[in-house]
Parts: structure tokens; C-alpha cells; sequence
């Protein structure tokens, strides 16, 4: 809009727009459109009349995220019933492949038992979010899910989960030294236990 100094509006005006980085803001010079790249940044876009008199309007670009990324935490064992050793850490990537900072992420069990906290985590400026993964009562492989709040961009990470439950059991006799017509004592027994993993 431009005003005189008596602070009316002027019509049919000549404006010329233009910016100051045309790689992250492209400005058409007479109808003000204005096209974003896919790149991050800022531009100023400045809008000018014929004689001089100017206005500008900051941008700036922070693309959204298009990828999540497992970066540690996967494939691990653990007794059930306790946390793995790891957190389960991700990063969230934009279109650029650069990280992106300030996104939800929820975490989820999606096979097995066992529960994640926290169950959503924002991303830091390094595009990182993590939660810890406890394992559930039931032994076998179970799944982590992490997935950006709000859409389907998730990342899938799996954990071993051990039986705290004994697997075999052996019973070893030491063999009693006896003469003939005695009595057999009762047999000294030792019990091992075997356990998975």
C-alpha cells in the first residue's frame, strides 16, 4: 500500500520488488510473488516505488522434516523387566539433509511389551531426540517405534529380550566311596542352572 503524506491511499502506483538472495526467495519484480526455495535461510524482500520511497519484510526459511533417522540404541539385550543399557537415539532430517530442531517425536513399543519414556522428546539444535527403552515381562525380539508427531515419517528399531527364567537344570552326584554291606549315604548334589544368553 502506498499513502501520501497526508496519509491517503495511492492507487495505480508503479513497485518494483526484489530480493536480497534470490537462492532462498525469488520475487517477481512487478507482481510481488514470491517463490521460497527448498534451501534454509533468510532474504529481504524489498518493495520500492519509482521515486524512491521503499519498505522491506524479513524471511526466513526453515524446512520442514522429510526423514528420521535411527543413530543409536538399536540391537541390543537385556534381561526382561529392565532398561537397555542404550537409549534409543534418532535425528530428524529436512529436505536438505541438513537436522531439524524444536520437532516431536514419539516413541512407542510396536512389538513385545515393555514401554519407552519419555513417550515424546523434541528434537535439539543437532535434530536429536532419545528416549529409554525398558523391556517387558516376555522374553524374544521386541520393536521400538519413533515417528514425528503429526505424520508417518517413523524409523524402526529392534531389542532382544532375555528369559530371567532358568532354561536347564543339571543335577551332579559325587559318587559315595562305600564297602561292601554298608549303608549308601544320601548323595552329595550340586545344582547348576542355565540361563539364556
Amino acid at each position: 500500500v502506498v499513502i501520501d503524506s497526508s496519509d491517503n491511499t495511492m492507487s495505480q502506483v508503479p513497485i518494483a520488488f526484489t530480493s536480497t538472495d534470490s537462492t532462498i526467495v525469488r520475487v517477481d519484480l512487478r507482481t510481488g510473488v514470491a517463490t521460497l526455495s527448498a534451501a534454509r535461510g533468510s532474504a529481504t524482500i524489498i518493495a520500492q516505488t519509482l521515486t524512491g520511497q521503499a519498505d522491506s519484510a524479513p524471511v526466513t526459511i526453515t524446512p520442514t522434516a522429510s526423514a528420521i533417522l535411527l543413530q543409536s540404541g538399536g540391537g541390543q539385550s537385556v534381561r526382561q523387566g529392565d532398561a537397555f543399557a542404550l537409549p534409543v537415539r534418532v535425528r530428524v532430517n529436512a529436505v536438505d539433509g541438513q537436522p531439524v530442531a524444536g520437532v516431536p517425536v514419539a516413541f512407542a513399543v510396536t512389538r513385545g511389551q515393555g514401554s519407552a519414556a519419555p513417550a515424546v522428546d523434541t528434537t535439539d539444535a543437532s535434530g536429536l531426540a532419545e528416549a529409554t527403552w525398558t523391556a517387558g515381562d516376555s522374553a524374544g525380539v521386541g520393536n521400538l517405534t519413533a515417528t514425528v508427531v503429526g505424520t508417518s515419517i517413523s524409523v524402526t528399531t529392534s531389542g532382544t529380550q532375555l528369559s530371567s527364567a532358568p532354561t536347564a537344570l543339571t543335577l551332579e552326584t559325587t559318587p559315595p566311596n562305600i564297602t561292601a554291606g554298608d549303608s549308601l549315604p544320601p548323595p552329595d548334589l550340586s545344582i547348576a542352572l542355565s540361563f539364556d544368553g
